[in-house]
């Protein structure tokens, strides 16, 4: 990710997000306490979801929106 150019707007600069990632990764638990440790802005904490995933939310520099999760059992 890079700041924005000419002609675009972050959705920091905007003040909304219209969209996210989503990005599937064998421990949520794991990748959140790496996160955590590296100063991530963490949204939500992980937790387990009833479509059958563990995941937790992260926002970027820029102030897009990031899902990481993991498949439960």
């Amino acid at each position: 990710m890079h700041p924005t150019g000419d002609g675009y707007r972050s959705p920091r600069e905007l003040g909304g997000v219209s969209s996210m990632v989503v990005i599937g990764i064998d421990d949520a638990d794991a990748h959140y306490a790496y996160a955590v440790g590296h100063g991530a802005d963490i949204l939500s904490e992980p937790v387990d979801q009833p479509y059958g995933v563990r995941e937790y939310g992260a926002r970027d520099l820029e102030g897009h929106l990031w899902y990481f999760h993991s498949p439960l059992g």
